[in-house]
């Protein structure tokens, strides 16, 4: 069973929820029910934001208890489901409700994706000492990865029991199935691929030796006033999608030393600007022991860190992971040194503007250097 780095994996569920929750919001003032089905490209991180709301609603209209009024009555619950497809079609989120929603919806997306054993295993767990059937049922309809196996898993459960188990004889259960069916897990490759376009990621970066990896799935509700979440996901899609207009901002004016800065931007980045031909210059050429101190590596991209394509993307390449892809494959292309630093000199340092006296650059540099010396 894959052990997961859970910082890494923590970082990058944030670092990507903020990237795709700051692009839709420079268009939008709210999120609405309809465009949470197809806001990222990825259908089961909409679905996992999609169950968060859901899950909520049902604790919600959990609490409507009173020692003076019947709830569980039939017109009860025809008003209340009623009530609910009216408000469905009425959502409305803001970035800093958002956010965090998305950030739990990527991490449950990569757990499932990478370690799906021990994500149906942490819904078990969540149950206590049995676990219901029907709730993990309930689950399973917001399931689109590796769903194959979840469905083999229950209907495994219904062979054994009516509706309830013991927690331990479920998770044996379980470690069968997916032993029996490890050759039909999805692969991570082409999610991962998708993820890149907004972040890049690679599955050495989240993954190490098979263990279990601490994941916490919100813990199924029980549905007590017969609400669907079929019906929710129909309402929430036939919602009417309405574009407030948002205030027009009065124009900034710039301090003046903002504006001496923007024009002698180009002064500035010519005379500081140092070129990678006049640092080879510049400095000594290193020596035959500089050179063994440095470990040699064959492909780039594994030679740098997720902390550090973090900061080379933001620092160097103005958030532009495609970018930044882009560069490291030309570099692994190049034959020699000398070709690799006229190609982030012509092509990139000029272009997102460089202080290559930085330490950024500095890093940069350092790791294409270790590529071909």
């Amino acid at each position: 069973m894959s052990k997961l780095k859970e910082l890494a994996l923590e970082n990058y569920s944030k670092a990507y929820a903020r990237k795709v929750v700051a692009d839709f919001f420079s268009a939008h003032e709210l999120m609405q029910g309809k465009q949470i089905l197809t806001f990222t490209e990825i259908s089961q991180v909409n679905m996992f934001v999609l169950q968060h709301l859901f899950t909520s609603w049902q604790e919600e209209t959990a609490k409507l208890q009173s020692p003076y009024f019947d709830y569980q009555a039939y017109e009860v619950k025809e008003a209340l489901q009623q009530f609910m497809n009216t408000v469905s079609k009425h959502i409305a989120i803001r970035r800093e409700h958002l956010e965090p929603l998305v950030n739990y919806a990527v991490k449950s997306t990569l757990v499932l994706l990478l370690a799906p054993q021990e994500f149906f295993a942490q819904l078990i767990r969540k149950e206590g000492f049995t676990i219901n059937i029907s709730q993990l049922q309930e689950v399973a309809k917001y399931i689109q990865i590796n769903k194959s196996l979840l469905t083999s898993f229950l209907n495994r459960l219904t062979s054994v029991a009516d509706q309830e188990l013991p927690v331990n004889q479920a998770l044996r259960v379980l470690e069968e199935v997916c032993q029996e069916r490890r050759d039909e897990l999805e692969s991570p490759d082409q999610y991962l691929d998708v993820f890149s376009r907004k972040i890049p990621v690679y599955k050495e970066d989240l993954l190490e030796t098979p263990a279990p990896v601490e994941q916490k799935p919100v813990a199924p509700v029980v549905n007590n006033f017969g609400v669907d979440i079929e019906q929710f996901v129909k309402a929430v899609n036939n919602s009417p999608v309405t574009t407030p207009t948002p205030p027009i901002p009065a124009e900034p004016v710039k301090p003046v030393s903002d504006q001496v800065k923007a024009a002698s931007l180009h002064e500035k980045f010519m005379r500081e600007q140092v070129t990678l031909n006049d640092r080879l210059k510049q400095e000594p050429k290193p020596t035959l022991l500089d050179k063994v101190q440095k470990t040699r590596i064959q492909d780039i991209k594994s030679a740098i860190s997720l902390n550090q394509r973090f900061l080379f993307i933001n620092a160097l390449f103005k958030g532009d992971g495609t970018a930044f892809n882009q560069a490291l494959q030309e570099i692994d292309q190049c034959q020699d040194y000398q070709t690799a630093s006229s190609l982030l000199k012509e092509k990139y340092a000029a272009k997102y503007g460089w202080d290559m006296k930085s330490e950024e650059v500095d890093s940069f540099i350092e790791v294409v250097e270790r590529k071909f010396y």
